[in-house]
């Protein structure tokens, strides 16, 4: 079997939503300050080589995360995706493609490139800030042939220890059950707006929601297409005032916070939201889940 190299955090069942006649959609990407455009195919971008791979294992085992766990999580979030867009019935009553498709979102927010690096470079400082008792414990067993230090130790051992154990908790941190249980009792929908509102973008920060989830005014949004936006609710009050609002205000709302909290790529259609996107793009940056909870955690500690 061959090794999946190509790791996306942007799935191409997603971003092809986006694709026109030819198949491609329109990347737009900031290599300087000016932002360009380019037509790509879904699998040509949102992704990083490796992205997920467990360092010092082997090959097979190496890409658990990417084969075992992410593939089969897009692949059933792509089922539940066509039944939001067809109003199937089966995804408010059957459990799993409603759990598929909160995984999938729970994913967006944990998955980036961002993500990742905020992982690994998180569980470093905490074990930083383990070592010394470990290393008292450490010395107090040692045998006179071990080596000097529990660092020397375990780099002997696996120079990979702290990667492989910050990776082995992603697929647990995607399936928090309470976060899961809070997003599936959300009461959901799909708005579509018409030819005359404008279309939404997407980009590699593409869930828009309130600050927590928990209380009655709560939100998330999360474009599925040019024209139409996944919506979660905790009110109905709430679902009106989404559902009556102008829609091409909801489209401008909606698609500063994208392109705002964008950090390498935004994505439309067509190349007609260049001037848009020059403007607006990452204009609004905001810590990742994963960024926020290291920082919290240096809070403590400090």
């Amino acid at each position: 079997m061959s090794v999946p190299r190509k790791h996306h955090h942007l799935p191409v069942f997603y971003l092809a939503r986006w694709a026109g006649e030819d198949g491609k959609l329109c990347q737009f990407s900031q290599p300087r300050k000016k932002v360009v455009s380019h037509r790509k195919h879904p699998a040509q971008t949102g992704y990083v080589e490796r992205l997920y791979e467990i360092p010092g294992l082997p090959p097979e085992k190496a890409q658990g995360i990417e084969q075992g766990f992410m593939q089969r999580l897009d692949s059933l979030a792509a089922m539940a995706l066509r039944m939001l867009e067809e109003d199937d019935p089966r995804i408010t009553r059957e459990p799993q493609p409603r759990s598929a498709w909160t995984r999938f979102i729970l994913s967006l927010l944990l998955r980036t490139p961002q993500d990742i690096t905020a992982l690994k470079s998180g569980y470093a400082e905490e074990w930083a800030r383990r070592i010394p008792d470990l290393e008292t414990k450490y010395a107090a067993k040692r045998a006179p042939n071990d080596p000097a230090t529990l660092e020397e130790h375990l780099a002997q051992r696996n120079p990979d220890y702290v990667d492989q154990w910050a990776m082995s908790l992603l697929p647990s941190l995607i399936d928090h059950e309470k976060i899961k249980d809070l997003l599936n009792n959300m009461r959901w929908l799909v708005r579509r707006i018409g030819s005359d509102a404008g279309e939404f973008l997407t980009s590699d920060h593409p869930v828009v929601m309130s600050w927590t989830l928990t209380e009655p005014n709560a939100f998330l949004f999360l474009p599925i297409g040019p024209k139409a936006m996944f919506v979660a609710v905790n009110d109905l009050e709430t679902q009106r005032m989404i559902e009556e609002r102008s829609p091409a205000e909801q489209v401008e709302a909606v698609n500063r916070f994208v392109a705002g909290r964008a950090g390498r790529f935004v994505y439309a259609r067509n190349d007609a939201a260049l001037g848009y996107v020059q403007e607006h793009m990452g204009t609004k940056p905001r810590k990742t889940l994963l960024e926020q909870l290291a920082t919290r955690r240096r809070g403590v500690t400090d």
